[in-house]
Order: structure tokens, then sequence, then C-alpha cells
């Protein structure tokens, strides 16, 4: 593992629990365990689903948080190049038409999908680094 650079920010892949199933985003620890820059897909596979990037509070002060991994490092430097890099990773499109499947089964794309391909993307794109020696690995769960 590297060290991470001094100025960095902890990256979590985050699941939360909704009606149906596990909604999976990115979060940037900004403002450690306090608050920090969630990007993910919103909608459904009725409709089709949008890119969103906001600020949020910390995942595990959030109701439905279920758990977090960690998943890299961005230096402060790159941080603004997250959303771009993840504003190019398609966003699941309409999948169903009321219960009327539009794409073959093993093509369905949920939220989970995306926010893999945004995590690849990050990596490939230089933006998300390792873990530094002294980042835990740990996933951390809702207790």
């Amino acid at each position: 593992m590297t060290t991470p650079p001094a100025s960095s920010h902890l990256v979590y892949l985050t699941c939360f629990i909704n009606m149906k199933s596990g909604h999976h985003a990115i979060y940037v620890d900004t403002e450690e365990r306090v608050a920090g820059h969630y990007v993910h897909v919103v909608g459904s596979l009725q409709q089709g689903m949008t890119f969103e990037a906001r600020e949020g509070p910390h995942p595990v002060l959030r109701a439905t948080f279920d758990w977090m991994k960690p998943v890299g490092r961005v230096p402060e430097g790159k941080f603004a190049q997250v959303e771009a890099v993840c504003q190019t990773v398609p966003a699941p499109a309409k999948q169903y038409d009321l219960n009327r499947l539009l794409v073959p089964r093993d093509q369905i794309r949920h939220c989970q999908h995306w926010a893999a391909e945004a995590i690849e993307m990050l990596r490939d794109n230089g933006v998300l680094e390792p873990l530094g020696p002294n980042d835990s690995e740990d996933v951390i769960y809702r207790t």
C-alpha cells in the first residue's frame, strides 16, 4: 500500500436500505465522520435513473444506513474530478414498462452496477488511489 497524501479524503462504497433492496452510492468523506459528498444514481428501473451529486451527512448518521466499505482515497487536488468522472458512467436506463422487461434479464443494471462501474472508472482515471497503510479495510455495519 502507498502512503496517502497529507490532504486526501477516504472514499466509501455505501449501502442504504430502501423498500425493495439496498441502494449503493459512493461517499467521499470530506468532513471526517461528519459530512461529505455523495455521487450516485437515483430513480427506478421503471422510469430510468439519473446521476446525482450532493453534499450530505456521514452515512452512519442516516436512518437508512446499512453498511459502508472503504475503497480508496481521493487527493484534495483531484476531488473535483470525482463528479466529472462519475458523470461519464451511463446511468441505468428504463428497463421495464409496467411488468414487461425491455432488456434481456442478464443485462439489467441497478445502482449497484453503476457504483461498481464508477469506482472502476475513478481508479482507471487515477482519481481514486489505494488506501494508505494506516487505513482500515473493514466494512462498517449499522449497529
